[in-house]
């Protein structure tokens, strides 16, 4: 059985750091951001972005300007839904595609912060939640983001709260720099691994 985890949390949680102590123990990870911003290279979704927001949201050698598209989105719901049904379907079949190649292991790790809130929860068979306080994922966004404290905070209000999300996966890491990751993360790996031998 090669078994699909999913990795969640809300922004600044430390969703990145928590996977890359899974993909030291040798799990394959699929970092859904990361994909999603390669698509956008994809000569069929640029002419479809630049049909719908014009040419100003591509640079001269035709690199993505995300800074620009990001604050059209957040802008406007109707462009926001407009990319996410373009992008989502495409990542998702990226994803499927990359898990049947890494069906030896015995289980994959899908990266992604708002699982929850596009009602991909049943895609997956064990949910791993990462939580950290609202103070301590601001500090950690500001030194990560060229960006401002209200304008974070606007964002991070389009997330659910991490009780909710929390109370609907199987596993729940803290992250607040008071508990060690390493062994949260080596226990959940070891109940994981147990789950699938049955």
């Amino acid at each position: 059985m090669n078994m699909k985890v999913a990795v969640t949390g809300n922004m600044g949680s430390g969703k990145t750091t928590v996977c890359q102590l899974f993909a030291q123990l040798g799990v394959p990870v699929f970092y859904a951001d990361k994909e999603a911003k390669k698509l956008y290279n994809r000569e069929d979704v640029r002419s479809v972005v630049v049909a719908r927001f014009g040419p100003k949201t591509y640079d001269s050698d035709g690199v993505l300007r995300s800074d620009l598209l990001a604050s059209l989105l957040f802008s406007d719901k109707e462009a926001l839904t407009f990319i996410e049904a373009l992008i989502h379907p495409l990542v998702h079949e990226t994803y499927l595609l990359w898990h049947e190649q890494n069906n030896s292991f015995p289980y994959t790790i899908y990266e992604a912060a708002i699982l929850f809130e596009k009602n991909r929860a049943n895609d997956f068979d064990q949910i791993i939640y990462v939580a950290a306080s609202e103070a301590v994922r601001l500090q950690r966004l500001l030194a990560r983001d060229k960006s401002t404290a209200s304008l974070l905070s606007e964002r991070m209000k389009l997330q659910w709260p991490d009780e909710v999300k929390a109370s609907q996966s199987h596993f729940v890491i803290h992250n607040n720099d008071n508990l060690p990751l390493t062994e949260q993360v080596n226990s959940i790996h070891l109940r994981l691994l147990s789950l699938i031998k049955g």
